[in-house]
């Protein structure tokens, strides 16, 4: 795993993956100003190393380029003991410095200087490719030495979009962004090709396409247990029956709950066993225990022979939104990772549910909105104002980018780009890496050369109402047309569940033991490799490193 060096030697995220938010009240359009163009990152399936594919925001290290697979992540995350082709799918990827004509020697002080309970790690430098029109050079890549025990949580390669972010920190002083906002739609992720779609990671805006309807504002509340700092309140959950009627989980209870958006979990949500899953079960009648440690990891397994919910979920919101997901988004086949072909293989017998009952150790624990959360709703998180901004999710492959700045202000008039040049490989500091953009001109030693992604500049804004007609129009001309859903939980399922499928044995990471769920204590126990050895040797025992960079 990977992580990019900031003021401290923490943790270092590579997947960037949430949006700004921005408060709707004090949020405006300006037009008397330009910014940067915002920089678009796919989420979707990359094709790695061992020619298998890995959902995540695609980005690229080294020379020549290393496709991974990254999410974003507030926490350190460790290396996988061993090298295979199912640890290569289920990381995202490795990254592999020997093959890289432009990874420098290891950096001094690779270790992390505070008493937080992160892995020892090596730093290296190399080139880090957001998308065709931007990289960083000479970016601090931290290689991390042991294992954190939480892989089946957090197993992926990891982008920092903390507070503390190098990679935002850089990309706003080289003004390649204008602000340190990040936001995010995960894309659809169904059995089925008519339920599934390409999210988007935007950093220094917001795709306007994917949202519908009001947007939400709250400050952030950074706190051990929720470190995004996007922390809501759940008013009702609403289950809705093909048939048309619905019932609440939370009405019978009396009071709605806490919960913290966390876009790299592997599921919907974690949901306190008593009283809202014992709700779900008696509302659905249907009784849930088992769990699969496959991709979605120890989210809930109907029994063999019994019957899935075939509704859909509506989360609402306090003073907010209400996010409804899908049939296809809440029950899927079961998905492992063939540790012998490194494939993603679908087990059509077992449907899964894509909530994590919190019970036991867990029950106290503060509940999480996942990634799959983010495939109905749309979030953007601001780093200059410490708020996020949630919307309803529209999804659509259209595209529409809007800026926004330090002050929150939504802007659509983009700077005019530079003329070409490239800047060399540099071996400063994270800080001053330098930043190279196809269309960018090198600036001074020590300064990031400032850049704008994909340059389209947009014409002033003479009113209000024609900045809407020309941005819809804009949308019509450039993007696709919005897929039709079909609707969910009315019609059969479009497989039997009888299709034969293949079961990973118990020494697969995706079949490693339960965990206690991030929200009670760090686990403390480490097991770090000898640091005396040389460095092709250390790389080897590492196995294919999962990254996280700039957090």
């Amino acid at each position: 795993m990977w992580f990019l060096n900031h003021q401290r030697p923490r943790q270092l995220l590579v997947s960037g993956l949430l949006l700004t938010c921005l408060v709707a009240g004090t949020s405006t359009f300006a037009s008397a100003q330009c910014v940067p163009y915002p920089i678009a990152i796919p989420i979707g399936n990359t094709t790695l190393s061992n020619g298998n594919t890995a959902r995540g925001a695609e980005l690229a290290v080294g020379h020549p380029p290393q496709s991974l697979a990254f999410l974003p992540q507030w926490q350190v995350q460790h290396p996988a003991p061993k090298s295979t082709t199912g640890c290569t799918t289920w990381r995202g990827g490795q990254y592999s410095p020997l093959n890289s004509d432009t990874r420098l020697q290891p950096l001094d002080n690779p270790n992390p200087i505070d008493g937080d309970p992160y892995p020892s790690f090596q730093t290296y430098t190399d080139v880090f490719k957001l998308n065709d029109n931007v990289s960083i050079d000479g970016f601090a890549i931290n290689v991390p030495l042991s294992d954190w025990k939480e892989e089946g949580y957090r197993p992926m390669m990891g982008l920092g979009l903390g507070s503390n972010s190098t990679v935002l920190s850089a990309l706003k002083t080289g003004k390649h962004i204008a602000s340190r906002v990040w936001s995010m739609f995960y894309g659809l992720t169904g059995a089925d090709d008519y339920a599934q779609l390409d999210g988007i990671l935007v950093l220094g805006g917001y795709d306007k396409a994917k949202v519908s309807g009001q947007p939400y504002t709250m400050d952030l509340q950074i706190q051990p247990n929720c470190p995004t700092g996007m922390l809501l309140t759940i008013d009702d959950m609403i289950l809705h029956f093909p048939n048309g009627t619905s019932a609440s989980m939370v009405t019978p209870s009396g009071s709605g709950f806490s919960s913290c958006i966390t876009p790299e979990y592997p599921g919907l949500m974690t949901l306190h066993y008593d009283p809202y899953f014992v709700e779900f079960e008696r509302i659905t009648e249907t009784y849930i225990s088992d769990r699969t440690f496959g991709l979605e990891y120890y989210t809930m397994l109907y029994s063999d022979g019994s019957e899935p919910f075939r509704g859909e979920l509506s989360i609402n919101i306090q003073q907010g939104p209400s996010i409804r997901i899908p049939s296809s988004e809440l029950v899927r086949p079961e998905r492992y990772i063939d540790t012998d072909t490194g494939a993603i293989v679908a087990n059509y017998s077992r449907s899964n549910l894509v909530l994590n009952s919190l019970q036991a150790g867990n029950a106290n624990d503060l509940s999480q909105l996942g990634r799959i959360f983010l495939s109905s709703a749309y979030v953007m998180l601001n780093q200059e104002s410490e708020e996020f901004t949630i919307w309803a999710a529209n999804p659509t492959k259209s595209e529409s980018l809007v800026g926004v700045d330090s002050k929150g202000n939504y802007i659509t008039t983009f700077c005019a780009d530079s003329t070409n040049s490239t800047t060399p490989t540099s071996t400063t500091p994270t800080s001053e890496a330098l930043v190279t953009n196809s269309g960018s001109t090198k600036l001074s030693s020590g300064a990031i050369a400032g850049i704008v992604v994909g340059a389209v500049a947009a014409l002033a804004i003479i009113t209000g109402a024609l900045f809407w007609r020309r941005h819809r129009n804009k949308a019509n001309v450039t993007g696709q047309a919005t897929p039709q859903i079909v609707s969910q939980g009315v019609a059969e399922s479009p497989y039997p569940y009888s299709y034969s499928y293949y079961t990973p044995s118990g020494q697969d990471s995706s079949k490693m033991e339960p965990i206690v769920l991030p929200g009670s204590e760090p686990i403390p126990t480490l097991t770090e490799l000898t640091a005396d050895i040389s460095e092709s040797a250390r790389l080897s025992a590492m196995g294919p490193p999962r990254f996280e960079l700039g957090n």
